[in-house]
């Protein structure tokens, strides 16, 4: 019964895939969406099954990939179907909604990029000087504990400053973005600049074995991809190898129990000496590892008071609403190298804040939907944001897989707000006469003149 199951809804996912590309092509909702959870049930099946082996599921497991199986293969179905749902009205439709980005003008952007180029170079020395001041090198430089270079208490040396270590990240994808465009604007300095930036975040990531490493080769690709007018093979095959790289090193670095800066060649040797079948499987279950941390959240009972569940929800950083000392406190954990996945912690805290996250995540999609309708570029950014939440929360806390959600909820918040009073361009109508010309003779019929109601006159028709 339970793989009649299993099959079924896998048979559903495959044509919900099919559906979601053909109307939509490989944006990242509905169809990147149904791809991921797609590719993460398939994961789940191999290694419950035993045609991949996992070792690091070893690290936390309670059998709960394999007693909880069924239920999580449902979980994410129900999720599939969901993000498919909030497309309906589309997909019934029958038309493509397939991006369609338009030409870019270069021109404008190239006039904007020299003040940006400043600004952003200016809080880039300022951002990396103070962040250089307040880093515990002795942890950066080495150390044997996981994700210990990613908690602010650990490398942090001042208090309240731990908000520099979270927006690394986005300054790493910022960075990648900007020196994207400035290839494509022809300004050499400015992207050279940017990109050893981006490339700065990228090796302290790939130091700490963490899968934010690939981030700013991500960004920097699918820029150089939309925005540049030539084609750039070598510079994205190059950004494509490094974020394959980055994540490869996570994978084959967390339980190494080495870490750190000093451990990046040996995560490039690990990665030249592994089997190329076993890499690629291990990259897919790296990737969709939350799938598996959600199975194993069912093997456990945890309990937090009521501020970590609100806060838990808050899009304040932390050096505002103090989020970083109660989660010091409170938070339960798989293991002290694996987090419970968001998705536990609502579960486990309770019905209502269940409902709120499908709540907000259903709301993130509305937004989306209501963006690409305004700017085809503005969606993009605001869907890869909301995907990435997506896929956070499976693996990570709530608060983490927040981080993105709101920052995609805000930039699609504002776009409406500045679209709100401004109608959605629809073609112009064409005068028939000029449909006629266009169209040739024979190919377009006259219009049928209106029918002519006989006068009040007792049926007869009078002349003046």
């Amino acid at each position: 019964m339970e793989s009649t199951i299993v099959l079924i809804a896998l048979v559903i996912q495959v044509a919900s895939i099919i559906v979601a590309a053909t109307r939509y092509g490989f944006s990242p909702f509905p169809t990147l969406a149904v791809i991921y959870l797609t590719l993460a049930q398939m994961s789940l099946l191999l290694v419950s099954t035993g045609v991949w082996d996992y070792p690091f599921l070893q690290v936390y497991t309670r059998g709960g990939y394999q007693d909880y199986f069924l239920r999580t293969i449902l979980i994410y179905s129900f999720i599939s179907l969901a993000i498919m749902a909030a497309f309906a009205g589309e997909i019934a439709s029958g038309k493509s909604q397939k991006l369609k980005l338009p030409k870019v003008d270069l021109s404008r952007i190239a006039r904007a990029m020299g003040t940006f180029n400043l600004g952003f170079a200016v809080f880039v020395v300022c951002y990396f000087a103070i962040l250089s001041l307040v880093l515990d090198w002795s942890i950066v430089w080495a150390n044997s504990i996981y994700l210990l270079m990613t908690r602010p208490q650990a490398v942090i040396t001042v208090k309240g400053l731990g908000l520099l270590l979270s927006l690394l990240p986005f300054v790493g994808i910022v960075a990648g973005v900007v020196a994207a465009i400035n290839i494509s604007v022809k300004k050499p300095g400015a992207a050279i600049l940017f990109a050893v930036v981006a490339l700065m975040i990228t090796l302290y990531y790939i130091g700490a074995h963490q899968r934010v490493a690939l981030l700013p080769s991500v960004a920097f690709f699918v820029v150089l991809s939309v925005v540049g007018q030539k084609r750039h093979l070598f510079l994205r095959g190059g950004a494509g190898v490094l974020a394959v790289v980055s994540q490869a090193s996570a994978l084959s670095g967390r339980n190494s129990g080495s870490h750190g800066l000093s451990s990046i060649p040996d995560a490039f040797t690990g990665i030249a000496q592994a089997d190329i079948l076993d890499l690629l499987s291990g990259l897919i279950m790296n990737v969709t590892e939350g799938i598996f941390v959600l199975a194993e959240g069912f093997t456990r009972s945890p309990e937090w008071p009521m501020i970590y569940k609100v806060l838990s929800f808050s899009p304040l950083p932390s050096a505002i609403d103090g989020f970083a000392d109660v989660n010091f406190t409170y938070q339960q954990r798989l293991t002290r190298y694996v987090p419970l996945s968001g998705w536990s912690e609502a579960y486990f805290f309770g019905p209502f804040f269940l409902a709120a996250l499908i709540v907000l995540f259903w709301g993130g999609l509305m937004i989306y939907r209501k963006v690409l309708k305004r700017n085809q570029y503005i969606g993009l950014a605001v869907g890869l944001l909301l995907l990435l939440a997506i896929i956070m929360i499976f693996a990570y806390p709530l608060r983490n897989a927040f981080k993105p959600y709101w920052l995609s909820v805000i930039i699609g918040s504002v776009a409406l707000l500045y679209y709100r009073n401004k109608p959605i361009k629809r073609p112009a109508a064409v005068d028939r006469s000029v449909q006629m010309a266009l169209a040739g003779p024979g190919r377009l019929r006259p219009a049928r003149p209106a029918l002519q109601r006989p006068l009040a006159t007792g049926g007869r028709r009078t002349l003046g």
